[in-house]
């Protein structure tokens, strides 16, 4: 495990000199699971690109986070979902993750975002501001467990009212390569 108390950790924009590297952590982090990689090369190349974040401790390449544009059901409100985040094996658990987080969140509001989405553990996310997304009346897409769906809300969001609560709707490519 590497130790961040000698390095401090330093996230920009990805640039095309970071794909190869980005690609491969990404993979190692999904204990090389393929969609994973998949799902990051085709947000690349979405109509609406991903906001694409790298992490690096000095020299090494440690983490990465895409965030990318999201729908939610009748409503015209500016939604991103933040999907991958990877951390490379040797640096897991000592920051990077979480950083990247922290990051993302504020990178979404930056881009004047009023809704940021996560599908994870939400003992992990609870501590970044996420809750569970029927807090706020958004509603689950088919077959994601609501309990795992999460939001923070951010400047311009206001909760749905009355009527069946907007779901969230990711763009086909999550399906297409497994990865919901």
């Amino acid at each position: 495990m590497a130790d961040t108390a000698l390095l401090p950790i330093d996230i920009r924009d990805e640039r095309r000199a970071d794909i190869d590297g980005v690609d491969a952590l990404v993979a190692a982090a999904f204990d090389g699971r393929p969609n994973e990689v998949a799902l990051v090369r085709a947000l690349r190349r979405a109509p609406a690109p991903a906001i694409s974040r790298v992490a690096w401790c000095g020299e090494v390449l440690a983490g990465h986070a895409l965030l990318s544009a999201l729908r939610l059901s009748g409503s015209a409100a500016s939604v991103l979902g933040l999907a991958p985040v990877s951390v490379s094996p040797s640096w897991q658990g000592v920051g990077v993750g979480a950083a990247l987080v922290t990051d993302a969140v504020e990178r979404a509001a930056v881009f004047g975002a009023e809704l940021v989405v996560v599908l994870g553990d939400p003992a992990y996310y609870r501590r970044f501001g996420f809750v569970r997304a029927d807090r706020h009346r958004v509603g689950a897409p088919v077959g994601v467990r609501a309990d795992a769906l999460q939001v923070i809300p951010l400047v311009g969001w206001t909760d749905p009212d009355g009527g069946p609560p907007p779901v969230v709707v990711y763009p086909d490519v999550f399906v297409e390569t497994g990865t919901l």
